[in-house]
């Protein structure tokens, strides 16, 4: 018997194509839009060999339970898994895939948009031009540039690698990039990159990018007392998956 595969999502046409033109493999797969709902997900994983899921698709004890003894395999279309209950994989003997590095490029460079779009006040003045508001004074819409300024870098990860790679030449020769994360990077050096303490990348940096894997270490890192330390000018990009703000969001300091 041919092992059993279910697919959460419709993959992209090429893609699709290919998985359905295997021979030895039983294909199931959710084909509506959006997200599979959960009690679909739980019933077609009855008995499945495999699973490939997406970052938004929950993988706990119940949905393992519910797939049965059969499966071996758990694949996630995402760089991340946090989605995934790692100890019950384990437990189970289930391996897990997912796709790290496919993503670095373009994150790096969605964070350089991002620093720039905050720096020159790109969503301001994009909504002043779209409400006909455009009065043009001598300081409007001024921003700042990044010249001579101190990127912070928290995970010099591979993306956050890429990321201080694509912003060097915009802080120019007076500039510095400095790093926060648990071990040094061999990259640094060729980045013109430093390690510093997490206080002291918090205290110096006019740009922060968190680039940093979300996990139990990091998923409060940025609390009510650490926004407190910042220059009052900070720009912070978040890029990781999901982090979460959660002293912020309570005393209402975030704004979207």
């Amino acid at each position: 018997m041919a092992p059993k595969v279910l697919l959460t999502m419709m993959l992209p046409p090429d893609s699709q194509k290919l998985i359905e033109s295997a021979k030895d493999i039983e294909l199931v797969y959710w084909d509506k839009p959006g997200a599979i709902p959960r009690e679909k997900f739980l019933e077609l994983a009855k008995g499945v060999d495999g699973i490939l899921c997406m970052s938004f698709d929950k993988i706990d004890s119940e949905l393992l339970d519910a797939a049965g003894p059969n499966l071996k395999v758990v694949s996630t279309m995402s760089v991340g898994y946090d989605h995934v209950d790692l100890s019950e994989l384990r437990k189970r003997l289930i391996s897990l895939g997912h796709t790290p590095g496919v993503l670095t490029d373009a994150v790096a460079d969605i964070t350089v948009l991002l620093v720039l779009a905050a720096a020159r006040r790109i969503r301001e003045g994009f909504r002043a031009v779209e409400k006909g508001e455009w009065i043009w004074s001598t300081t409007w819409m001024l921003g700042v540039q990044l010249t001579n300024k101190t990127i912070g870098i928290v995970g010099l990860g591979r993306i956050g690698s890429a990321t201080a790679l694509r912003l060097k030449p915009f802080i120019g020769n007076n500039g510095k990039i400095i790093y926060f994360g648990r071990v040094e990077k061999p990259i640094a050096s060729s980045l013109g990159a430093t390690k510093v303490e997490f206080d002291t990348l918090i205290r110096e940096s006019d740009v922060i990018c968190i680039c940093c894997a979300l996990n139990e270490e990091t998923k409060e890192m940025f609390n009510y007392e650490v926004f407190k330390k910042m220059k009052s000018n900070v720009r912070v990009e978040e890029l990781s998956v999901k982090m979460i703000f959660v002293e912020l969001c309570q005393k209402g300091c975030l704004v979207v």
